[in-house]
Order: structure tokens, then sequence, then C-alpha cells
């Protein structure tokens, strides 16, 4: 395994800075998933968040135009639980980085019926996937696709790297969401404000 370059570690901060400056949930999906393809190249990458055991409420792409039609989405959800990382992640609670290749050779993955009937038509032959395990019964599943190329070590440690961020990320726009909603509610001012002096959060009339 390689070490992160200076090349890494710059795109790693610039992606860290945009997640971190997400200002709600409505918004969340987005732009984690415009600052995951700043780090890595992939033909998609992918945000499923999942209420268990296996109803999905989001699911949206990166390019957008990527998004797989009803029939694939049904096909998908019908043999889900071939797919060998999620069923890691079912077994163990472990949302670690892992490519498929991890769990399956590469005749094995073309063995499955999840393959052939959604990965083969969305032309996915390499994935590299975490989770980010944000309630017992809550996860937000991370995909990033690609067709000629596997993904390497050092791109799968820097996907675990910014995993964690990723989850405070997430529940920090969580609170700021239920604090804004607090305020319309009871009519309340409020002013919120980072540590770097950014206003996070005001209400209409608080200045």
């Amino acid at each position: 395994m390689n070490p992160l370059s200076q090349n890494d570690l710059r795109a790693f901060s610039s992606a860290l800075e945009k997640i971190y400056n997400i200002p709600c949930l409505e918004r969340f999906p987005s732009g984690a998933l415009s600052a995951i393809k700043r780090l890595f190249s992939c033909n998609t990458a992918c945000y499923n968040e999942v209420v268990l055991p296996g109803s999905m409420t989001t699911w949206i792409t990166e390019p957008a135009n990527a998004l797989p039609g009803p029939t694939l989405k049904e096909a998908f959800m019908s043999h889900f639980t071939e797919h060998p990382v999620l069923a890691h992640y079912a077994q163990t609670g472990d949302g670690k980085s892992y490519r498929i290749s991890d769990f399956l050779s590469n005749r094995q993955f073309h063995d499955l019926t999840l393959y052939n009937e959604y990965y083969r038509q969305s032309s996915v032959e390499y994935q590299l996937v975490a989770a980010l395990i944000l309630a017992p019964n809550q996860m937000v599943g991370i995909a990033l696709d690609r067709d000629c190329a596997d993904f390497t070590e050092t791109e799968r440690l820097s996907l675990d790297l910014i995993r964690p961020h990723l989850i405070q990320a997430y529940r920090n726009v969580q609170t700021l969401d239920l604090m804004r909603r607090t305020v319309e509610e009871k009519g309340s001012k409020l002013l919120v404000v980072s540590r770097s002096g950014q206003v996070r959060l005001d209400s209409d009339d608080v200045w």
C-alpha cells in the first residue's frame, strides 16, 4: 500500500471543507457525493439511505443522469442480499470501506444474479463501498463504481479516512435542521456561528 501523497492530502482537505459546509440534510446526499467524487476516479458515485432491514428511502447518483430507472432499481432491491459487502455489514455492523473483490473473485461476482440483472446492465465491474451507520436501523451506503480497473488499497484507505467525517457532518446538519425546526415552531430567535466566525444558521429577524 502506498502512503497518501501531498496531492492526495490537499484533495482530502478540500473534500473535508466541502463536506463540513453542507448546510442542511436535504443537500447532504448531493454535497457528500460531490466532495467524494473529487477524491476518486470513478464512473459513478452512489448515495443510498436505507432503513433496515431493507427499505431504501434515498438513492441518488453523481452524475445525476446515471440514476438507474425503475426496472434496474427493482432488480437491485430483489437481489441486494447477494452483495458481499452489504452482507458483511449486516452480519458485523462494521461500516469500513471494502471492495467487492475483497470478498469475491471476478468469476464469482459474475455468477451472481445481482451482477447479471443489475451491475452488468449498469456497466459496473468494480465497486468500493463504505457504510455510515447512523442508528441501529439506519444506514447510508456510499458506493463508487468503475468499469475497467479495480480500486487500489490506497483508495480504500482514503474512503475509510473520510467516512467518520461524513458521519459527523451528517449529525451536524441533522442538529442544525432540528434547531431550525424548533425556531420555526416556537418563534424563537437563533444565531449559530462556527468557531471560525461563519454564520451557519440564523432566523429571519435575529439581526
